[in-house]
């Protein structure tokens, strides 16, 4: 087998494996939007502390959320294993 022919069947198994799930809210993007703009330095020093501070907040419920959603999934596919059994 070629090495041309050895590659195209790896991208072939690599496309056929299930897909990462992600899941994309208002507060992933505007955390995203924030940490573009300061990276361009769109805001005053003085500014700064505020948006750091909110971001921290922000962050911090949305890990919660995204912790919460995985506990919740991961319960749900226990109880249907059990309910299979």
């Amino acid at each position: 087998m070629s090495d041309t022919e050895e590659r195209v069947n790896n991208e072939t198994q690599e496309e056929q494996q299930a897909p990462v799930q992600r899941t994309v809210s208002a507060n992933t993007i505007l955390l995203s939007a924030v940490e573009v703009a300061l990276s361009r330095g769109a805001f005053r020093m003085n500014e700064m502390d505020l948006i750091t501070r909110a971001y921290n907040i922000i962050r911090a419920e949305e890990n919660q959320r995204q912790l919460l959603a995985q506990q919740a999934a991961q319960e749900n596919a226990q109880e249907q294993s059990n309910e299979s059994d």
